[in-house]
């Protein structure tokens, strides 16, 4: 089944520095390796005029006078991820093996054309003027489209309550010498509406889309208007399943390499007390471990380096 694929992940403002040095292949050390250098010629952005993804949240968030938040860990950026099954590139011209030696003009129309409608889509549903760059990829395993938004909240009004004044202008009290609220003439409590100033609320600006139903309306909303039209499916609705994050991914695989050298280190620092029968036994079971044994006296002898110690960090979601 060839599905469409939308997933939406938040971000604090420690981690926009990161994801924008990624997305836009700035020059640091990447976390993804999947990244072929061969073929990031290809990728299209914006043309984003700030220096850096955090630079542009920062300018947008001036321009409609939102205070930077000082809150370490509210979130304050998402970024939509937008692509879909590998054989639905495949069909539609893409070769990442052919493409090392494309210009941007090789790249297949019906490619564009999803990626092109995809993003008009999200400036309908998500707010052009809350997007601050979109990014598309095709120097890893499948092209995909990042975009990165605020999830600002404006046209919000805030209920202020009006009080009686006397001819002097000051606020008529009772016998308690509480503020007595203004009535109209059916005894109703008057209020007054004010605007509220934008500001950033992930939780408002789902819940204008839908709330707790969200991200199934999203997901429906983009098969309909865009996905659809390319023969893509809606994929599995009401699924439970968590996307699975790249780093997180790779950082589980080494730590069961981590934990498997941990085993056989083990398994090496017992040796020298089995007995030849038990020694027999050990390496019948694990025949691998001839090729340690070799290789440990080899270091200890000097005719090889030592290994270096594994290490790792986490890594920074994308």
């Amino acid at each position: 089944m060839v599905c469409q694929i939308l997933r939406v992940a938040t971000y604090k403002a420690g981690a926009i520095n990161y994801i924008g040095w990624e997305e836009h292949r700035q020059k640091y050390t990447h976390k993804n390796g999947d990244i072929d250098e061969s073929r990031s010629h290809l990728n299209l952005n914006n043309g984003m005029k700030s220096k850096s993804l955090y630079q542009a949240w920062k300018s947008r968030l001036e321009q409609l006078e939102i205070k930077l938040p000082v809150k370490k860990n509210q979130n304050v950026m998402e970024q939509m991820v937008i692509t879909a099954s590998p054989e639905f590139f495949k069909d539609l011209g893409w070769d990442k093996n052919a493409a090392k030696n494309w210009t941007n003009q090789d790249i297949p129309t019906g490619i564009k054309k999803y990626f092109n409608d995809s993003l008009r889509f999200c400036h309908r549903y998500i707010g052009k003027e809350n997007i601050i760059s979109a990014t598309i990829h095709f120097d890893e395993s499948t092209p995909h489209m990042h975009i990165d938004f605020i999830p600002i909240i404006t046209g919000k009004q805030k209920r202020k309550s009006v009080y009686e004044k006397d001819k002097d202008g000051k606020c008529v009290r009772d016998a308690n010498g509480n503020a007595i609220r203004a009535r109209d003439s059916h005894g109703k409590i008057i209020y007054d509406y004010v605007d509220e100033p934008p500001s950033i609320n992930r939780t408002e600006f789902w819940f204008e889309r839908g709330g707790r139903q969200s991200y199934r309306k999203l997901q429906d909303k983009f098969y309909k208007e865009v996905a659809s039209h390319y023969g893509l499916e809606r994929g599995e609705i009401g699924s439970s399943k968590e996307h699975k994050d790249q780093s997180k991914h790779k950082a589980n695989i080494l730590n069961k390499e981590i934990k498997a050298k941990q085993a056989e280190i083990s398994t090496l620092n017992t040796l020298e007390k089995q007995s030849v029968q038990g020694l027999t036994t050990a390496l019948q079971k694990n025949p691998n471990i001839l090729g340690h044994i070799n290789q440990a006296l080899k270091i200890a002898i000097g005719e090889e380096p030592p290994h270096q110690k594994i290490s790792y960090t986490r890594e920074h979601n994308r």
